[in-house]
């Protein structure tokens, strides 16, 4: 049975990966293609971008599983080439430590719905 806080997680992740793929008209931001999916900049594990809006492209699955997670190294060259320091400030506040309290989840609920 899932926690009250893992709940909270899990409906902030849903709504971040709305926000993303509306931010980006729904389209898969490398081919253009319809975006079925978001995909974090820096990995999800760094809760404090985790459900930062600049920290999510919007992608189409053969984009998502072919590309950015299928060569990774390379995904993010193309990455720091199309948005620049965006990525650079991205790594910098992804290494805050930040472990959300349930008070903080719905915050976060609240400014991505």
């Amino acid at each position: 049975m899932k926690t009250e806080k893992q709940k909270l997680i899990d409906k902030a992740d849903k709504l971040w990966s709305k926000a993303v793929r509306e931010n980006y008209n729904n389209r898969c931001v490398k081919c253009g293609g319809k975006a079925t999916a978001s995909h974090h900049i820096e990995s999800r594990i760094h809760k404090n971008t985790r459900w930062d809006i600049d920290n999510g492209v919007s992608v189409c699955y053969p984009c998502h599983i072919h590309y950015f997670h299928g060569k990774p190294a390379e995904s993010m060259r193309w990455l720091k080439d199309f948005y620049g320091d965006r990525i650079k400030d991205l790594e910098k506040k992804s290494k805050i430590i930040f472990q959300p309290t349930i008070e903080d989840l719905e915050k976060i609920i609240k400014d991505v719905d």
